[in-house]
């Protein structure tokens, strides 16, 4: 896993090189739009969290059943949950 500094996050989620297999995450807005996995985010003093299901199945990870129910928002090819 790797946590990335909102000032580096879209540097390293548009990074053109193919990915390895490694769940990024960062609290930068856009970062599970721009090519990250995790986005981390508060609301109402709560942190939640968006996951791009495609740009972890491009980085060769499958994220479980469970996660993806907790998680606050999830992009897969142009659906949103």
């Amino acid at each position: 896993m790797l946590y990335v500094e909102a000032k580096w996050a879209l540097t390293v989620a548009a990074s053109r090189e193919p990915p390895p297999p490694m769940l990024t995450v960062s609290d930068a807005k856009g970062f599970a739009r721009n090519g990250g996995i995790i986005e981390l985010f508060t609301s109402e003093n709560h942190l939640k969290f968006i996951i791009n299901v495609d740009n972890a199945r491009r980085a060769g990870l499958r994220i479980s059943s469970r996660l993806l129910q907790l998680a606050a928002t999830v992009d897969r090819k142009g659906f949103k949950k």
